[in-house]
């Protein structure tokens, strides 16, 4: 992202914050980092989304609800299908 950042003051819940700094740690980053990302990948680009990419924001929404992730390893064919 290029420019100057600004600061900006959200509210949210207690249990919401704790969830969102909990997350933003297991994936290696800042809560302001995973803020900053969500809002550039849903609300920056104002594109619609289609029924093929539809599918695969489900399929991350639901790998993150399961506590899934590559932890930066690719993984394999097998490894999907299998855990």
């Amino acid at each position: 992202m290029c420019g100057l950042m600004k600061n900006i003051t959200l509210s949210m819940s207690e249990e919401l914050l704790k969830t969102g700094r909990e997350y933003a740690e297991e994936q290696g980053i800042s809560l302001n980092t995973l803020v900053r990302t969500l809002l550039e990948r849903e609300a920056g680009s104002k594109k619609t989304v289609s029924s093929e990419n539809l599918w695969l924001t489900e399929v991350f929404m639901l790998m993150d609800s399961l506590g899934m992730h590559s932890r930066g390893e690719p993984w394999t064919r097998s490894d999907v299908r299998h855990g």
